[in-house]
């Protein structure tokens, strides 16, 4: 059954893990790293919100189909108009809301009431000038 885990472990995962390593110069340094702070993430104020986190699911499997999520900070490291992109196709395909494709691409999206008529949206870019879309 272990075997059968670590093939689906390391065949389905969006995460490139020579790459994660590579952040932390050896493995025995990443798993040191990552035990240290197990447990501390429970000291992160998040605000519970009580709706399925399914989309973030489909919003990863789709990233990872355009080519642009193979770690997460590859996607935080998009440019603002990728994400804009990404955004728009997330409405579209998922059920995703605006907050959980927020929280995803890791920026605040600020829209007003015809947002979904016309796509018209602000979001806040790393320098945090809104931007408009």
């Amino acid at each position: 059954m272990d075997r059968v885990t670590n093939h689906i472990i390391a065949t389905y995962s969006p995460i490139d893990y020579k790459e994660l390593i590579s952040y932390y110069g050896t493995y025995d340094n990443m798993l040191l790293a990552i035990n240290s702070n197990t447990g501390s993430e429970y000291d992160i104020r998040e605000d519970f919100v009580a709706i399925s986190d399914k989309p973030y699911i489909h919003m990863t499997k789709i990233a990872a189909s355009t080519g642009c999520y193979s770690t997460p900070n590859k996607v935080l490291r998009l440019t603002t108009d990728e994400k804009i992109e990404l955004v728009k196709v997330f409405l579209w395909k998922t059920s995703a809301s605006v907050r959980q494709i927020g929280k995803f691409l890791g920026i605040k999206i600020i829209h007003n009431t015809s947002f979904f008529s016309q796509l018209d949206c602000k979001m806040d870019t790393a320098d945090n000038q809104p931007l408009t879309f």
